[in-house]
């Protein structure tokens, strides 16, 4: 994934890692919110807390924030239940890092995005799938969108 998304073919490989993630991670989500560990619900809180605090702190997206992202959504996939999403977090991890290493984001994170991861940690919390779902798909829409952003510089590699 990592030399695909660096190869010329970029956008393309963005959409279509973006086009599965649509397809499991609120799935996942809303399984999350039946099955996980007590724990998830407020541990996805705290770093969606963690991001907020981070992304309007005015120093933009910090490796800080990328690690408090990746905990994120790896732990709501490997704490869905179901071993298959669980192993799409070796996917997702990638996704993440190299995203940002690559500045297919903007400087500073989509304030809908930090809404979104909050009230997917809620809805977690409270133990409803629905919202759980609906957050989630919010949040990758919003993401997608902006990745793919035809105006957004891409970083050289190498």
């Amino acid at each position: 994934i990592r030399w695909r998304l660096s190869g010329v073919h970029r956008a393309e490989e963005v959409d279509h890692l973006m086009q599965v993630r649509a397809g499991v991670e609120p799935i996942a989500a809303r399984l999350c919110a039946t099955t996980a560990p007590p724990g998830v619900g407020p541990r996805l809180r705290e770093l969606a807390d963690q991001m907020h605090a981070l992304g309007t702190a005015g120093r933009g997206i910090t490796p800080e924030f990328l690690r408090a992202d990746v905990e994120f959504h790896r732990l709501v996939v490997t704490s869905s239940g179901n071993d298959h999403m669980a192993a799409f977090s070796t996917v997702l991890t990638t996704l993440l890092t190299e995203r940002n290493r690559l500045g297919m984001l903007g400087a500073f994170p989509d304030p809908r995005a930090m809404a979104a991861h909050v009230a997917m940690a809620e809805a977690i919390t409270n133990r409803q799938p629905t919202p759980a779902e609906h957050a989630c798909r919010s949040l990758v829409h919003v993401v997608h969108a902006e990745v793919l952003a035809p105006s957004r510089p891409v970083a050289r590699t190498g």
